[in-house]
Order: C-alpha cells, then structure tokens, then sequence
C-alpha cells in the first residue's frame, strides 16, 4: 500500500506538472526598501476619536432610503472577495508589505486603492513596482478621506437580484470625506447606493453565511429615537439579514 501510495502520488505529480506555479508563493517586499518608506501624514487620526474630536458635536441628521426592491444578500465574513480596499497616507510601508503578496498570489487579489488625485496615485505607483507589486491587479478610486479606518467607513456590498449594490451607514465619527466615500464609489462605479439610516461605526458586526447576524446594543446607543424593532427590520431589508442584538461587551477586563 506504501508504494502504491508513492507510486500514485509521483504519477499525481506528472499529471498536474502543468499547474506548478499554482504553488509558486507569491512575492514579498523588501524590508529593507520597506523602511524607506514614508507616510503622507506624520500624524495621523487614531482609530477612536482625536482629542480635539471628542469637541466636535457631529451632526447626524443624514437621513435613510428606501431599501433594495430584489432579492438582497449581503456576503458572510468569510466569503470569498475579489479583492480589498486601501486607503493610501498613513501605514504606508505597512500597506505595500500586503499589496505586494495579495497582488502576485495565485490567483491574485485585486487591490482597491484611495488616493487624494493623480499626483498621489503616481507616487502609489512607483513605490509599489519598485516593491515588486503586480500593478496590473491595482485600481485606484480618486477620493478626499479624512482617515485611514476605511475597514470602518468603506462600502458594505450587497447583491440585489444578483446584481453589485452597496449598503451604506452614516460614519460615527465626525470625518465628512469619510462618510462620504462610499457614495463616490457608487458613483464611480455606477452601483446603486441604498443608505440604511442609521449612525454606526463599520465594526460590531458578524454575519454568517445562512444569513444569521449578529451585533451589540451599541448601534441602539448611537440611534436614539430608533427602536430596536426598527433597526432589526432595516437590517433586514437593505442587507437581507436576520440580525440578533446582544449586549456591549465590557469596556475592559
């Protein structure tokens, strides 16, 4: 049975000697030219408040839409992606670390990347090919961001009847550029944008792939004025979602 197994897995290895460079890793950057590399912004926001942030009373007064008319899903956590989105400034040296392998896997990744205009986006450019980057796997989306939290800002897509839409919040934090740049995706891409209403931070959120998802009551301390009920039935209708609410889990231990 042992030399079976070996004699199977060497004609296996034949067979499939076509497809190796499945198995070709993909590429990493340099640290040394890694450390040369440096932020658009020496200081820039943390992923809570700044100091002179916590003054800023932010006006939440954006208001909803009506919601998707088709059949809504919206994608498991775990789900495949064709790729993620970057927000160029701050990190940088730690962004092109992971642009470099998740643009020469196989199969690659996509990677999205904000930039303030085309100087930015030239500089984005040359740093990542000299870091060994496939470009040909990076687009840019030319956009004013305040931070670079775009995990927390950035669009949440749905389907709608099979087709790419984008589910929308109002960014709790007081950064404009931010909360609007899910739009400008929109816009840039010529997807449709469904807003759910609601204020809310892009994180506390867990969604599973038999539509089950879950949050803490921190979204219903961020909405007064909206009922638990209602923010259930708005999860349901924009992202086709059966959300449970639980409670904050504690600040510290």
């Amino acid at each position: 049975m042992i030399v079976r197994s070996l004699m199977s897995a060497a004609l296996l290895a034949a067979a499939f000697s076509g497809i190796a460079d499945a198995r070709t890793p993909p590429r990493q950057a340099d640290p040394a030219y890694l450390a040369t590399i440096v932020d658009d912004e020496p200081n820039p926001l943390p992923r809570g408040l700044a100091s002179w942030e916590k003054r800023v009373i932010p006006d939440f007064t954006r208001g909803g839409s009506l919601p998707p008319t088709g059949y809504v899903r919206a994608q498991a956590e775990y789900e495949y992606t064709r790729g993620i989105f970057i927000r160029w400034g701050a990190y940088n040296a730690l962004h092109t670390s992971m642009i470099v392998p998740l643009t020469t896997a196989t199969p690659p990744a996509t990677v999205w990347i904000a930039v303030s205009g085309q100087p930015q986006q030239t500089q984005v450019q040359e740093i990542l090919a000299n870091a060994g980057a496939d470009l040909l796997n990076v687009q840019y989306i030319h956009a004013a961001t305040n931070s670079v939290w775009i995990r927390d800002y950035g669009p949440r897509f749905i389907e709608n009847n099979g087709e790419l839409a984008i589910s929308d919040h109002e960014y709790n934090r007081p950064r404009p550029a931010d909360d609007v740049f899910p739009s400008v995706v929109s816009s840039q891409w010529n997807v449709p944008l469904f807003d759910l209403g609601l204020v809310h931070g892009g994180g506390n959120f867990h969604l599973f792939g038999d539509r089950d998802a879950f949050m803490t009551r921190l979204i219903v301390d961020e909405n007064p004025g909206v009922s638990e009920d209602e923010i259930l039935a708005r999860y349901s209708t924009h992202q086709g979602v059966n959300l449970t609410l639980t409670d904050p889990f504690p600040q510290s231990y």
